[in-house]
This record gives C-alpha cells, sequence and structure tokens, in this order.
C-alpha cells in the first residue's frame, strides 16, 4: 500500500495544473462559479484516480472575488499519518482567489477494522450476523 508522500508532488501539480486551466482569464462572475468549482474538482478527481487509485479521494474547492472582504478557511482530520493526509494550493490571478483542498485516505482492511472494534461495535455486529442467519 502506498502512502500519502508518495504522490502528494503529485497532488498538488494536478491541482495547479486543474486550477490555472479553469480560472486562469476568469473574472468573477457569480452565475459561473459554482460550474467553474464543479469542473475544477471533477478534473483533480479524475486525474487523482490516474495517479492511484490506493486513496479515497475528497477534493474541496473555495473561489472567491478578491475585494476587501476576508476569508478564513481551516479543516482538521482524525486519520492514519502513516498513509493519509492533505495538500492545500492556494491560487489567485487578478480578480480571483482559489483555495483546493485534498484530503486522501487510504483504505483498510476489515482485520483492521475489526481489530479496533469496541465492545458497543462487537455486540451489534454479532446482532446483525444472527439476525441475517435467521432470514435465510
Amino acid at each position: 500500500m502506498s502512502a500519502f508522500t508518495d504522490i502528494k508532488d503529485d497532488i498538488a501539480y494536478i491541482s495547479s495544473n486543474a486550477i490555472e486551466k479553469n480560472l486562469k482569464h476568469k473574472s468573477y462572475n457569480s452565475t459561473e462559479v459554482q460550474t467553474w468549482a464543479n469542473t475544477t474538482t471533477a478534473e483533480i478527481v479524475n486525474r487523482l484516480k490516474e495517479v492511484s487509485t490506493n486513496f479515497k479521494y475528497i477534493v474541496t474547492c473555495a473561489i472567491m472575488q478578491k475585494c476587501e472582504g476576508g476569508l478564513s478557511v481551516s479543516s482538521t482530520c482524525y486519520w492514519d499519518t502513516a498513509t493519509d493526509g492533505n495538500c492545500a494550493v492556494k491560487w489567485e490571478n487578478d480578480c480571483l482567489y482559489c483555495i483546493v483542498n485534498v484530503f486522501s485516505i487510504a483504505p483498510v482492511s476489515y482485520t483492521h477494522l475489526r481489530a479496533h472494534e469496541t465492545p458497543e461495535h462487537l455486540v451489534c455486529r454479532l446482532l446483525l450476523e444472527k439476525k441475517k442467519k435467521k432470514k435465510k
């Protein structure tokens, strides 16, 4: 299984290219900005799937008009820092600010999940398995 650090540079490169391609010559337009964000995030996810299918990807895109307003964005995650990670790309032109966040989460095996099963989860799982057996 690969680690996030193996693909972080690819993520930054792909994200920067998608932003540049979709926003480079744009001026803020409130009727089109959502389409730009959707197109940018979809392109990033599609390109990332070509780089590695070992991760689940979450991509967010915030596009803001350059003006006197402020913007503060923050995120935090609880994950395995040995395999998972995130990459933030900031971009701007004369009219826009754009921030893309890409979160990459490596899948875990059923055995791994069972290893962290709490007593409460175990009871629920056993009851569900018992219910399934009765239906057969």
